[in-house]
């Protein structure tokens, strides 16, 4: 008798176990989908604001615009940089694709988000496209890191359509 009845409880147990480790995982998958859905919010939220800057802030005869040439970061947060295109095509609508090269010093220590979608542009409209660029934690304050954003229309990256360097000091 006494093997049957650590036979039960094995097997409730295991159905305790069982039942822990679904509840668990439900419980993760909601949080993760909880995230997911705050980050594309939070990413519409940075193109609305990018596009109202782009549009108070770029020339009308300004091809491309980027918000700064220099701006500050702490080590282990972020800053913001908004690139502006104005399509100065000659008829329809051009894809155009914000890249952004990190200087020789700067690749591997800065995280760089930006639309990997391609922003459609009719001919005379301007876009503005956010770009976030995190620092690592533990690089040293006062270093100076150089990048190259670049806007590429309609997928020529040998020829870009326009370029602009700017500096980002770790404080």
């Amino acid at each position: 008798m006494k093997s049957k009845r650590g036979a039960v409880e094995l097997s409730i147990t295991t159905i305790i176990v069982v039942v822990i480790g679904i509840t668990l995982l439900v419980l993760g998958l909601a949080w993760v989908q909880g995230i997911f859905s705050q980050l594309d919010k939070l990413t519409g939220e940075q193109f609305t604001s990018a596009q109202k800057k782009i549009q108070e802030s770029m020339g009308a005869d300004a091809r491309f615009y980027v918000s700064g040439n220099a701006f500050n970061v702490k080590s282990g947060e972020k800053v913001e940089v908004y690139v502006g295109v104005q399509n100065f095509g000659t008829q329809g609508t051009n894809d155009f694709l914000i890249e952004v090269q990190p200087g020789k010093n700067a690749e591997g220590k800065f995280v760089i988000t930006t639309s990997e979608e391609r922003v459609q542009v009719k001919v005379g409209d301007r876009a503005g496209i956010p770009v976030i660029i995190r620092a690592n934690k533990g690089l040293n304050t006062g270093t100076d890191y150089s990048f190259i954003i670049k806007a590429i229309r309609d997928g020529n990256k040998e020829i870009p359509y326009d370029s602009q360097a700017i500096l980002v000091t770790v404080i």
